[in-house]
C-alpha cells in the first residue's frame, strides 16, 4: 500500500468517527468546587504582585497559566466506629475526638511552590483525621480564590535548553487582594474555626506569645520583639483574626483538643544568604531558645539557669498544665538532602567547563571548591550551564561577573549532626510527655535511597521533577507524599496508644 492510499484510508477514519478519535477540549472558563461552579478568573492585579510573590526568584518561571480547581482524589472513606478511646480525654468523653495540629509549611499543605486548597486539603494533618472520621477545619480560601497564595505548574518550553526545571504561574483565582514595597496580602479563611495551626515559619516560640503587632512582630512574656515576613504575618492572620484569640493556648484552653500533631522541625533562617528569596520552608526555624527554670530541663544536672529550646517549653506547657490529652511530635529530615539543592551535579559542571573554573561569588573557583556550596536551580545557572547561551553572556566565567550569593547555598549550613541531635532531644520529650513519635528522619532517608515501597505497594520515586514524592518545588511532598507521611503518623497513634486507625491507600493520590 502506498503512503498516500494510507493516508486516504487514516483520513477517512477520521472523517468518519471524529467524534471518538478528537480529545475533547476542557472548558477553562469555570471550575466545579464541592457541587458548585465557580468561573475562572484572571487576575486583575496579577501583573503588579508577580515580583512580590513567593518563590518568585527561587524558579525560572516562563509566563503565566490558568490553573483549574481539580478536586483532589483519595482513597473510599469507611463509615465503621475507630477505637480512639485511650486518645479521648477521660474529663470530656461527650464528645467527638478533637485533634489539632502545629506545623511548618509540610503540615499547612505547602506544596508545588505556593499555598492553595487543594494542597490544604491533602495535608498529611488533614488525611488523618479523614481516616479517624473526626472533624477538622483547616484555613482554606474561599472557593472562588481556590489558588490561594499561587502555584506552579511544569512548562513544556525550555527556551535556553538548560538542565533546569521550567514552570509557569499560575494568574487566576488566587487570595491575593494587593502586594506593596513588603510583599502581597491575603483574603481570609472560609472557615470560622480552625484546627491546623500551621503556617509558613511557624515555630514553637511563636506559640507562647501574646500577640503580633502592628509592625510585623510578636511580642509578649520571654519573647524578645523579632521583626517577621510579611507573607508570615498575612498567614498568621487569617488563622487568627477570625478566632478573635490571641495565640493558638487560648484557642487549646477553651478547644480542649484531645490529639495535636507537632511537627517544629524546620530549617533555620540565619543559616541561609536570601531566605525569602528562596523556596518556601527554607527560611524556617528550628532553636529558637528561651529561659526557663532547672524544674523545666530535661537534665536536672544542669546550671540553674540554661538556654532552653521553646519546643520543649510549649510542650510542657501543653502537658503539665492539661492542656490537651495525648500528642504525636515528629523529628526534621535532612532538608539538604531534599533534591532543589542537589539538582546541580558538580560533576555535570566539571564536564562543560573541563580545567577552566567557574568564579563564585565569596568562594572562588568552582567546582574546586563545590564542597562549600550548592548551586540551586535558578535563571543564573541555568544559563551557565544551557548550550544555547553564548559564553560572553555566562555569569561565572572571567571575564564576566562572578556567581551571585542569590544561586548558591553555602554549605556550612548543612550542618548534618544537628538533625541527629535534634532527633535524640524529640526522643527525650516523648519519653517524658508519653507522645507517640514520627520518625522523618529515617522516612525521607529511605525515600531518598530509592528504597520506600507503600503499605499499598506503590514504589516511592523520589527524584525531581519527574517523581511522585516530592512536588514541582522541590521541597514539599505532594499528595501522595503527604498521604505517605500521614500512613506513618497513623502507624505511630495506633503503636502508643492502641488505636486501630486504617492505613490511606496511597495509590488514589498518585493523580492530585
Amino acid at each position: 500500500m502506498t503512503f498516500l492510499a494510507t493516508a486516504f484510508i487514516t483520513a477517512s477514519m477520521i472523517s468518519c468517527n471524529s467524534a471518538d478519535l478528537l480529545p475533547e477540549i476542557p472548558d477553562l472558563s469555570f471550575s466545579v468546587i464541592d457541587g458548585d461552579t465557580i468561573d475562572n478568573r484572571i487576575e486583575k492585579v496579577y501583573e503588579i504582585n508577580k515580583d512580590k510573590l513567593p518563590n518568585s526568584r527561587s524558579y525560572i518561571f516562563l509566563g503565566d497559566t490558568l490553573v483549574r480547581y481539580k478536586q483532589p482524589l483519595s482513597s473510599p472513606k469507611s463509615t465503621e466506629p475507630r477505637k480512639l478511646g485511650n486518645i479521648k480525654n477521660p474529663l470530656d468523653l461527650d464528645t467527638e475526638v478533637k485533634m489539632a495540629a502545629f506545623g511548618g509549611g509540610a503540615a499547612a499543605g505547602f506544596r508545588d511552590g505556593g499555598y492553595f486548597n487543594e494542597g490544604i486539603e491533602t495535608s498529611y494533618p488533614a488525611l488523618v483525621a479523614k481516616q479517624m472520621n473526626i472533624a477538622f477545619k483547616q484555613p482554606k480560601f474561599f472557593p472562588s480564590d481556590y489558588n490561594g497564595v499561587g502555584r506552579m505548574v511544569r512548562s513544556k518550553e525550555n527556551y535556553t535548553g538548560g538542565p533546569t526545571p521550567k514552570f509557569k504561574l499560575a494568574n487566576n483565582n488566587t487570595g491575593i487582594t494587593a502586594s506593596d514595597e513588603m510583599g502581597i496580602k491575603l483574603k481570609g479563611s472560609e472557615n470560622t474555626e480552625i484546627d491546623n495551626f500551621s503556617y509558613l515559619n511557624m515555630t514553637a516560640g511563636k506559640l507562647l506569645v501574646a500577640t503580633m503587632t502592628s509592625d510585623y512582630s510578636y511580642s509578649g512574656e520571654n519573647v524578645v520583639n523579632e521583626p517577621i515576613h510579611y507573607l508570615e504575618s498575612q498567614l498568621y492572620r487569617r488563622i487568627f483574626i477570625k478566632e478573635k484569640k490571641s495565640t493558638i493556648l487560648e484557642k487549646l484552653q477553651t478547644k480542649k483538643y484531645d490529639l495535636v500533631l507537632m511537627n517544629f522541625g524546620e530549617l533555620r533562617k540565619g543559616n541561609l544568604p536570601q531566605a525569602y528569596d528562596i523556596p518556601f520552608g527554607k527560611g524556617e526555624f528550628i532553636n529558637q531558645k528561651e529561659y526557663i527554670f532547672t524544674e523545666d530541663k530535661l537534665d536536672p544536672d544542669q546550671y540553674s539557669y540554661s538556654k532552653i529550646d521553646s519546643d520543649v517549653k510549649l510542650l510542657r506547657t501543653l502537658f503539665e498544665k492539661e492542656l490537651v490529652h495525648k500528642g504525636v511530635v515528629y523529628n526534621m529530615p535532612n532538608y539538604w538532602e531534599l533534591p532543589y539543592f542537589n539538582s546541580i551535579n558538580p560533576l555535570e559542571v566539571e564536564k562543560i567547563f573541563g580545567s577552566q573554573s567557574v568564579v563564585i561569588q565569596d568562594i572562588g573557583p568552582y567546582p574546586s571548591n563545590a564542597e562549600k556550596v550548592h548551586l540551586m536551580p535558578v535563571s543564573q545557572i541555568d544559563s551557565l550551564l544551557s548550550p544555547k547561551v553564548h559564553i560572553s553572556l555566562k555569569s561565572g566565567i572571567p571575564p564576566n561577573p562572578p556567581i551571585s550569593r542569590q544561586s548558591y547555598v553555602l554549605a556550612r549550613a548543612r550542618d548534618y549532626d544537628r538533625f541527629i541531635k535534634y532527633d535524640e532531644k524529640i526522643d527525650m520529650m516523648a519519653e517524658r510527655y508519653n507522645l507517640a513519635k514520627v520518625d522523618l528522619l529515617t522516612l525521607y532517608r529511605k525515600i531518598l535511597e530509592g528504597k520506600y515501597v507503600t503499605n499499598d505497594g506503590v514504589a516511592v520515586n523520589p527524584s525531581w521533577p519527574e517523581g511522585n514524592f516530592f512536588s514541582l518545588d522541590g521541597i514539599y511532598p505532594t499528595a501522595f507524599g503527604q498521604a505517605i507521611i500521614a500512613n506513618e503518623t497513623i502507624n505511630a497513634i495506633n503503636k502508643k496508644y492502641e488505636t486501630d486507625i486504617p492505613l490511606i491507600e496511597t495509590r488514589f493520590y498518585l493523580e492530585n
